[in-house]
């Protein structure tokens, strides 16, 4: 009888991280569908990233490429490290925790940058940028550090 209470109880905790993972996937989903509503990588957005990253290469493949063809997908401080090396050295390399919820969230790496005035987030994840305000408005990112290309 000891036995199957154990089983219960088990079954009973991973039904419930079962509901946890789809609550946040659903969540991530509806964050990340909303956040491309804003994606500025059109035509003139990919032009300024060639520009700025066709002369950086892994595995001689140009950074560019490796961005759009999403071979950064699930490497967010690792992309943002090396896209960071073509901006300036007062755009900023973050790292954070990325809201899903009240009790739900991730760790993500991403990078500001400054053009024209402006601010933008360029997150190599979602292959995408997208204004700054936005971006922070819909994953309320909290204990997150930023360091400039100059601090390192």
């Amino acid at each position: 009888m000891y036995i199957n209470k154990q089983i219960k109880q088990a079954c009973e905790f991973y039904k419930l991280l079962l509901e946890q993972d789809e609550q946040e996937t659903l969540i991530y989903n509806y964050k990340r569908n909303t956040l491309e509503n804003y994606n500025l990588l059109d035509d003139n957005g990919k032009q300024y990233l060639f520009k700025k990253f066709n002369h950086f290469f892994i595995n001689d493949i140009s950074l560019y490429d490796y961005l759009l063809s999403g071979q950064l997908n699930g490497y967010s401080y690792s992309g943002s490290l090396f896209s960071i090396l073509a901006f300036t050295k007062k755009d900023l390399l973050c790292r954070g925790v990325l809201a899903l919820g009240e009790n739900h969230d991730f760790n993500h790496g991403w990078m500001e940058f400054n053009h024209n005035g402006h601010f933008f987030i360029l997150d190599t994840t979602f292959v995408g940028i997208y204004p700054k305000a936005i971006y922070y408005k819909i994953w309320s990112p909290i204990d997150f550090i930023s360091i400039s290309k100059s601090d390192f």
